[in-house]
């Protein structure tokens, strides 16, 4: 028997499939496989061992380590690795340790420095591997406390679009003092 193409995302690994053979078992026989999977993707796996008439059981070693996908095929003449795919990396992706252990694509933090403002106010973009959808994290620390707000990117061109008109009213308005005029509407 040969074991299946088996699923995979190549994303840090939290579960470990022991795979035997119908005959075996892990009370009995030979291991045929060891493979690494993420949550997403170890009840696809099972179910695709399964219906290749193999037995596949999780057990625990899933230890972040490993990649999805990963693991070794013992059903031939000598042990095969398995290799997890390629994370394909967005180009904005820094490919930190947020990405590298937690399996979340993020940007380089872009830091909100105003003269000789103590808070603290970074933003960047992330994505977790296997979601296709961009969030925009706003992290503001103030006094010590950290803070997180998330955006889709939908909210994030609202924010963008409401902050200009912000900016440009705050300009007006100052215009507006420095001319002679009162705050009321024209």
């Amino acid at each position: 028997m040969t074991l299946p193409t088996l699923p995979g995302c190549g994303q840090p690994a939290t579960v470990r499939i022991e795979i035997f053979s119908p005959a075996s078992g892990p009370s009995g026989g030979s291991l045929d496989g060891s493979l690494y999977a993420c949550e997403q993707h170890a009840a696809d796996m099972v179910t695709a061992l399964q219906a290749a008439g193999f037995n596949a059981y999780r057990v625990s070693g899933g230890d972040r380590v490993k990649r999805c996908g990963e693991g070794l095929d013992f059903t031939g003449p000598a042990p095969q690795p398995l290799t997890a795919p390629e994370v394909q990396h967005p180009t904005w992706c820094i490919r930190g340790k947020l990405c590298t252990d937690e399996g979340i694509h993020h940007s380089r933090p872009l830091t909100v420095v105003s003269g000789d403002a103590l808070d603290l106010v970074r933003i960047w973009s992330e994505r977790a591997w296997t979601v296709d959808r961009v969030s925009f994290v706003l992290e503001t620390t103030v006094e010590g406390a950290v803070g997180y707000t998330y955006l889709t990117t939908e909210q994030a061109r609202v924010l963008r679009h409401l902050l200009g008109r912000l900016l440009d009213q705050s300009k007006g308005s100052s215009r507006r003092r420095e001319e002679g005029h009162s705050g009321g509407a024209r």
